[in-house]
Parts: C-alpha cells; structure tokens; sequence
C-alpha cells in the first residue's frame, strides 16, 4: 500500500506539473514565445527558404494571431508578406471534427502568387513539396465530410498579384478595407449566404493574353444535389477602380466607381433568377473600347447535330435602380468617326441620372417604370428629362406616362407626352399584311414637338436627305389620338405644326396601311395651311417646274376617300391668288400608267398669270369645269368635258358668260 501511494502521488504531481506547463503555456507571454520558438523550429526544418513569423499569439479557446510574417520563394522573391493575420475561432469545436471561424481579420498583407513558364508549377509549391511525405495516403470513404462555418471576413490594405501564363492571366488587386458578415457558410452543402459587405477602396487590373492550349478533359456530370445557394445579402461599396484589357478579344474597359449600394433578396443559379430590391450606382466612370485589329478569314462552322434548347434564360427583378452622376463611355476603334450627330460607335454620355422602379427583365417580359432620366452626349444632344412606364411583351409594346424632353436654352428640343401600346400575336405580324386585323395600335400624343435636330442628332444620315437639310431648326408641333388596327385605323385627331406658318389637321379613318397597294383611307381635312415659303424649305428642289410659282399663302380643306390609285378628293383651296376647287375621282396617279379623271373643278378669282408666271398672257379667272377622261399626255388622252366660264382675262381681252363643251381625242 506505501509503495502504491509513492506511485499514486508521483502520478499526480507529474499531472499538475503538465498542466501547470499548459497553463503556462497557454496563458502567458513566455508561453507564446515558446510556441512561436517551436513552431519557427518545426517550420525551419521543412522549409530551405527564407521566412519569418514575428509572434504567435492566442486566447484559447477564442482567438489565433499571426504577426510579422514572411515567406520567400526559392527564386528568392516574395510569396507572402503580412503585418497580422488574426483567426477567431472556436477551438473546443475541433474536437467534434468542425471548423467553427467567427472572424478571418487581415491586415496589410503582400501575397504574390506565379506560375512562369516554362516551370507549369505556382510558386507555392515549395510549401507543398515541403509537408509531401511521398506516400499517397489511402481513400477514406468512411469519414465525415468537412464542417466548416465562417461569420465574418476583415481585410486592410491587401495587396494581391497574380500571374498565371499557363491559363495567360496578369492580375493585381488591392482593398484597402473590406468588412463581410455571414449568416450562413455550409461547405458541404455549397450554401453561402451573405448578410452584408462594406468596400472602401477597391481596385483591380487585369490583362488576359493567350495561355498555352490544354487538352480539354470531360467534365464531370454535377450533381443536382450539389448546387450553389448562394444569397448577396446588402453591399455598400465605395471607391472602386478597375482596368480590365483582354489581348485576344481586342476588348478593354476601364472606370471608377464613387458609390455602388445593392441589397438583394434572392439569388439562385440554379433557377437562374436573380431579384434585387435596391441598387444605386453614382458618381461613375464607366469605359469600354474595342480595339482595331485586322481582320480574319471566318472559320467555317463544323456542322454540329442540332439539339432542342432547353436553357430557360435568366430572369431578373430590381425593385429601385437609381442612377446619379454617372459618365459612360464606348469606343470602337475600328470605326471611322462620325462628322456629326449622335456616334453610336464613338459614344460619351455624361451626367447621367435616371430613378426607376419595379424593373423586370426575362424571355417573356422586359418592364419598367422610369422618371427623371437625364444626360447630355458629347453630340450634343441633352435629354432633359424622361419619365416613361415601358413595357415589352410577347403580345405587347406599350410605353405610359410618357414625358420625353431634349433640347437646351439656346437649341429648342423635343417633348413627346402621353403614350402608345401596339397589341400582337408576334412581331412578324407587323410585316405581313394579311395579320393586318390582329394588331392593334394606340396612340396620344398631346401638346408635344419634335426638333429636326435631335432626328439628326439620332440618324445623321438623314442630314443628306433635302429636307432634313432645310430645316435643321425646325420644330414640329403636333397633337394626335389614333386607335384601332393596322387593317383599320380610327384618327379623331391628328394636328401638326411648324410654328412658323404651317398647320394641318386631319381627321378620319386608314385602312391597311402596312399595304401600300391597298391602302385606304377617309379623311377630313378641316386645316391645312401653309405659305409658299414653308413649301420651299419642305418640297425637294425640282418639285415644281420653273414655270409655277406658289402664293405667299394658301389654305386646303377638305374630304380624302378611296385608296391611293382610286382617289375621290372634295377639296377646296384658298390663297391670295384666288381659290379652287375639285371634287371627283383620281385613278391610277401613283402607278403613272392609265390615269382616269372625273370630276367638277372650280375657279374662282384664279390669277393664272401669276400662278404661271406669266401676268401678261394670263389673267384672273372665274369658271366651273366637269371632266371625265383619260391620260394626261395630249396626243393620247380621251377626254370629255363641260365648260361654264363666268370671266376670265387672256392675252389683255376679258371674256365672260362662255358656256362650251367638248372633246380632247388624241
């Protein structure tokens, strides 16, 4: 029994000595120089490089903190360099097989990662070939897989550089703070669930050249089970700067960020949905350029089996966009840049503001409602303001509560007002006369205008057309209602104006207008004013021969039916020259083949002389006349006619009360 109690009391003196070395160990500084000592031994005879670890410091079982630390390459660069690396975690975990990281936190770190042919292997593989005892360790398939959870993630100024020729990637990247909260982090089950992300200075540059071609390797069928959950949470980022420059593409886009804000409420790859409930963009840079490279013989396309498309495309939903501030920029340098007007391949949109609401974005569906939209493109075009509710369906076009305005104080714009809505089965209906009845149209436009600068501006290529060129300051006025279907179009008001002398109002019905052939239509002309020289600046030059002359003023009202080759007009024009009038039947005028009149035609007060252009032959003239032929060429026209002229003055001599009729047969 003594020998046992000696034997006993040994035991327990040996075990309080050993946790005393714990405690030690554990608790005090010299207990953490020792474990850095060891580790810095343990590491020394592993590694041949180069490398150094300040202190190991640690509060068990909460927190882990590397500091100073260095590890060098072979080559003799810099693999790693840090001030502190900081891991909360709960330690006591580990003894049930789970990782359980409260908070990765590090601090000014230098990490430079290589992979320089023609060595295919990253500079890091020392680390790797250091720890290898050589013998391949055997397959467990019994053991549980890895538990791992994160909270949280800090960054302060790291510094990152990466460069790969094998896969041809030159990086570098730096975030001066990054702070990330988890809700939820399941490595097993590929779930990866943000709760929110700060960035305050964030930069990356990135160039991707050709790398060396790898056999491709079949991938490996995925797992439906194995999906990437994966939630974005809220991001508040600022100071974001990148230069991304892709070598083979030709393609670089470069710019800077003030302020991006994105709180999100759902996101799954798998469905391929995305829906946002905020994102705000302001005080951007935004740059995209296409270089100018020369040009390729196209490949022919393998001919490959025609498979289904399955894919059922991405679906997206953005509660609120706002925009503020913003610069956008396209360069394509493969092509010349315009003289004037809008480049669409040369574009610099600035200041760019723009507040829109429940935008949705899928195959079926393209939605928003937009207001206060701003810019001003280097063109100089200014949109001053835009609020539109727009819709693009499979059976529906609409655009609402329109509010378009361009222009600026010494260049007057656009303003279009209220909306338009096109109803289809599909789009091809639109080119194919005969679905003329399944597509409906309607159209308001109310107090709106229409500068012939900003359709300049939009197609510079209209400036070649004669009357684009005269009227590059005119503003066009107009008011419109027009509703039904392309097959029948129901006009109860169409007004337009130029401001400056002329004004057309028109009411009535068209039918199949997608159908020149059989076009038709019924209107009432209660207005159409204008002065001759409006006309000059509307009319190409040689419209008229030299031998007319127009009236400094004239008016046409009236009735339009039938179709464009079977005309009836009851229209009746007054000017300063006198007034006509002409109610018939027009046929065959468009064609130019086989014309045929019939009608009655009135003169009253018609100064021909002036009209023709020669006062001393003619002179004013009143009469009626009927008709009825055909042609227009006097050797071939067949033409009956009546005649009552009441006075008329010719060649100095007034004639009146001359009643003849006739015939013209050539």
């Amino acid at each position: 029994m003594k020998y046992f109690l000696r034997f006993l009391g040994i035991l327990l003196l040996l075990v309080l000595l050993a946790l005393g070395f714990v405690v030690v160990v554990a608790t005090t500084d010299w207990g953490q120089r020792f474990v850095t000592k060891q580790a810095t031994n343990f590491l020394a005879k592993k590694l041949k490089t180069p490398f150094r670890i300040g202190r190991i410091a640690y509060r068990i079982p909460d927190w882990v903190l590397l500091e100073d630390v260095y590890f060098q390459t072979p080559k003799g660069d810099t693999l790693l360099a840090g001030q502190t690396m900081r891991v909360d975690l709960d330690m006591l975990d580990l003894v049930q097989g789970k990782i359980t990281l409260n908070q990765v936190e590090l601090s000014k770190i230098r990490l430079y990662l290589d992979r320089r042919l023609p060595d295919t292997t990253f500079n890091f593989q020392f680390l790797i070939d250091a720890f290898d005892t050589g013998k391949p360790k055997p397959v467990e398939t019994t053991a549980a897989p890895l538990d791992l959870s994160l909270d949280a993630v800090a960054l302060n100024d790291v510094r990152i550089r990466y460069y790969d020729d094998v896969t041809g990637l030159d990086t570098r990247a730096y975030v001066d703070t990054l702070r990330a909260q988890f809700g939820l982090v399941d490595v097993n089950r590929s779930r990866y669930h943000l709760d929110s992300v700060f960035v305050s200075g964030l930069g990356v540059n990135l160039r991707v050249f050709k790398g060396v071609e790898v056999a491709e390797t079949a991938l490996k069928p995925v797992n439906p089970a194995d999906t990437l959950d994966l939630q974005l949470g809220t991001w508040q980022l600022a100071r974001l700067r990148w230069n991304v420059e892709t070598e083979e593409a030709g393609f670089n886009t470069n710019g800077t960020i003030g302020r991006l804000a994105l709180a999100a409420e759902s996101f799954s790859l798998a469905k391929q949905a995305v829906v946002l409930r905020s994102v705000e963009l302001g005080n951007s840079d935004i740059a995209a350029v296409l270089e100018k490279r020369p040009t390729k013989p196209a490949a022919k396309a393998a001919k490959t089996a025609k498979t289904p498309v399955t894919d059922p495309g991405w679906r997206a939903r953005v509660g609120s966009l706002t925009l503020a501030n913003n610069r956008l920029r396209f360069d394509d340098q493969a092509k010349a840049r315009q003289r004037r007007g809008l480049d669409y391949a040369h574009l610099d949109v600035k200041d760019l503001n723009l507040a829109a609401r429940e935008l949705i974005y899928s195959p079926e569906r393209i939605s928003g409602q937009f207001r206060g939209g701003r810019f001003r493109e280097k063109s100089g075009l200014v949109l001053q303001r835009l609020d539109a509710d727009a819709l693009y369906s499979e059976r529906l076009i609409s655009v609402d509560k329109l509010l378009l305005q361009t222009g600026t104080a010494g260049r007057p714009g656009t303003l279009l007002r209220d909306g338009l809505a096109l109803r289809f089965d599909s789009l091809a209906q639109f080119s194919q006369p005969r679905f003329a009845k399944k597509v409906a149209v309607t159209l308001r436009l109310r107090q709106s205008q229409l500068a012939v600068a900003d359709v300049l501006d939009l197609v510079p290529a209209l400036e070649a057309n004669p009357f684009f060129a005269k009227n590059k300051t005119a503003v066009l006025r107009a008011n419109a209602r027009i509703s039904g279907t392309l097959a029948a179009l129901n006009v109860p008001q169409f007004e337009v104006s130029t401001g400056t002398g002329t004004r057309l109002n028109v009411r009535g019905k068209l039918t199949n207008v997608t159908d020149p052939e059989r076009l038709g239509l019924d209107l009432t002309v209660p207005e159409l004013t204008t002065t001759q020289a409006e006309l000059d600046k509307f009319l190409p030059k040689g419209t008229l021969p030299n031998t007319v002359a127009l009236p400094p003023k004239f008016s046409l009202t009236g009735r339009l039916r039938g179709s464009l080759n079977a005309l009836s007009p009851d229209l009746a024009l007054r000017t300063d020259w006198g007034n006509a009038s002409f109610d018939g039947t027009l046929k065959n005028f468009v064609t130019g083949k086989g014309q045929a009149y019939a009608g009655t035609a009135v003169l009253t007060d018609f100064d021909a002389g002036k009209w023709l252009k020669n006062p001393k032959q003619f002179g004013k003239i009143t009469a009626n006349a009927t008709v009825d032929g055909r042609g227009l060429d006097v050797k071939t026209m067949d033409t009956k006619f009546r005649l009552a002229l009441r006075e008329a003055t010719l060649n100095g001599y007034r004639y009146q009360n001359l009643d003849a009729d006739g015939m013209l047969a050539g």
